[in-house]
């Protein structure tokens, strides 16, 4: 089984452990952006055999422009690792292969996530070989808040 090390860097985010109901949060509190990873979730990544283990990840680092997405699937980690994620996101900066989507979140309080969907043209056999586009990586790139007053928008 393969560790996986990720940098040691601060990030916004989650983590749900296997033995918790709900997943832990980072960064995104009074006033922090962001934060270090807790050594538990380093411990985790660092053997897949262990337990508890990371249900799932979505990490965010504004500053380095980094995202991982990571699940556990049958006793491993996968893990997606995007570089040179776009720090403006408005509609006209982001072009037509990628939009901003938001999700609520589980068990995360009065947040939303916000990610960013690539898409990808391709053929489609049902379109008369014309290029279509398909979902191809949705990226993290942090929490926004579900409040009525949503001035405060957070990496």
């Amino acid at each position: 089984m393969k560790a996986y090390d990720i940098p040691a860097i601060e990030y916004v985010g989650y983590y749900w452990m296997s033995d918790r109901t709900e997943p832990v949060v980072i960064g995104d509190k009074a006033g922090r952006s962001i934060e270090a990873l807790p050594d538990e979730f380093k411990e985790c990544l660092g053997d897949p055999s262990a337990n508890p283990f990371v249900v799932e990840a979505q990490l965010f680092s504004p500053e380095r422009r980094l995202s991982f997405g990571i699940k556990y699937v049958d006793g491993t980690y996968v893990v997606s690792e995007y570089k040179d994620v776009p720090a403006d996101v408005s509609s006209t900066a982001l072009g037509d292969s990628v939009t901003l989507k938001r999700y609520v979140a589980n068990r995360m309080g009065k947040r939303k996530l916000r990610f960013l969907q690539y898409w990808e043209e391709r053929k489609d056999p049902l379109c008369e070989g014309m290029g279509v586009l398909q979902p191809a990586a949705q990226v993290f790139i942090g929490f926004e808040s579900t409040t009525a007053n949503n001035n405060s928008k957070q990496q």
